[in-house]
């Protein structure tokens, strides 16, 4: 959520939702990506899939 969405929320004024409002958003801290970035390098083959967060994703 952006603060101008939450700030709008907080003051009871109307907010955007795009779509049905069923969007994802993945959160991923910086020293996480570069982990993941790291193990790719040095474990993952050629051609395979570089989103390691996806492989743990529920559902």
């Amino acid at each position: 959520m952006s603060p101008l969405f939450v700030t709008r929320l907080l003051k009871g004024q109307p907010v955007t939702l795009h779509g049905q409002g069923q969007h994802m958003r993945n959160w991923l801290h910086v020293q996480d990506n570069c982990a993941g970035v790291e193990t790719e390098l040095r474990h993952g083959a050629p051609g395979e899939d570089l989103q390691p967060w996806w492989r743990n994703r529920p559902g």
